[in-house]
């Protein structure tokens, strides 16, 4: 059901209030803006989910900032994960790139390292080491955390990426971010690593929603609701790039252990 259908239904007075809300949000920013949009385009989304929102969004706040939070904190109840089974070739190969930075981060924060030099250290030695050549602790490493959002290319199932994709600009394009979105300003180490790795059979894909788009702080600036009809999500390439969107899928973390490929870095 459309979100604006529900904005409909409501009394003028209240209406009137989340629309200028909305307008607020659309006007801050081109992730704000973006997200308005995206209201609108979600079809998977349940009528009662959109009723709620809208009582967060008629909830009278102080500041920009805290609605924007109350978005995030409302997306993060229980709400992610929701638009459906995603319908992908068993045994496909799918692939993530996160920050060099943010994945050690995870990894202290995970107890896997004592610190950030060490994290960086384990870091710098797995790549390019296959998966049955890991050290067993290793293969318990979590590919990520909260929900990941894996891409692959459909014409091959062994591998998300091609082999000559060497840029960071070139896996970025890939999946539909860009460096600032994956590299933070204050990030010493300029670099993302790429995983791609197989979906163990107990671990369910779903097509991406609204909810999975809003729940955390930063945004995207290139996500579109995959339209009616799909059987997965679609990337949303950035303007510079040449490339076409590539099917993607959300889901619960995997271990390293699934991985089917050797760790890669691109800078």
């Amino acid at each position: 059901m459309a979100f604006s259908n529900v904005l409909d239904s409501l009394c003028s007075d209240t209406r009137a209030q989340i629309t200028s809300v909305l307008r607020d949000i659309e006007s801050d920013s081109l992730q704000g803006e973006r997200m308005v949009e995206n209201l609108e385009r979600e079809c998977r989304v349940d009528h009662t989910h959109w009723e709620e929102l809208c009582e967060v969004l008629a909830d009278p706040s102080p500041t920009l900032d805290d609605v924007m939070n109350s978005i995030i904190a409302f997306c993060r109840d229980g709400r992610q994960l929701s638009g459906g089974p995603a319908e992908v070739h068993t045994g496909i190969v799918m692939g993530r790139v996160v920050a060099r930075a943010r994945y050690c981060s995870m990894l202290v924060e995970k107890k896997f390292a004592a610190d950030a030099v060490k994290a960086n250290q384990i870091v710098e030695t797995m790549i390019g080491v296959q998966v049955q050549d890991m050290p067993a602790v290793w293969r318990e490493f979590p590919l990520g955390e909260y929900i990941i959002w894996s891409a692959f290319d459909p014409e091959d199932v062994g591998s998300a990426f091609p082999v000559h994709f060497v840029t960071l600009a070139e896996f970025l394009c890939r999946v539909g971010l860009e460096p600032g979105e994956v590299i933070e300003d204050n990030d010493v180490e300029k670099e993302a690593i790429v995983f791609e790795y197989r979906l163990p059979d107990d671990l369910e894909p779903f097509i991406p929603c609204f909810f999975d788009a809003y729940a955390a702080s930063g945004w995207p600036k290139w996500f579109r609701p995959a339209p009616a009809g799909r059987v997965t999500g679609l990337t949303w390439p950035p303007d510079a790039c040449e490339n076409e969107g590539y099917p993607e899928v959300v889901h619960e973390p995997l271990l390293f252990q699934q991985l089917a490929r050797s760790v890669r870095s691109a800078s």
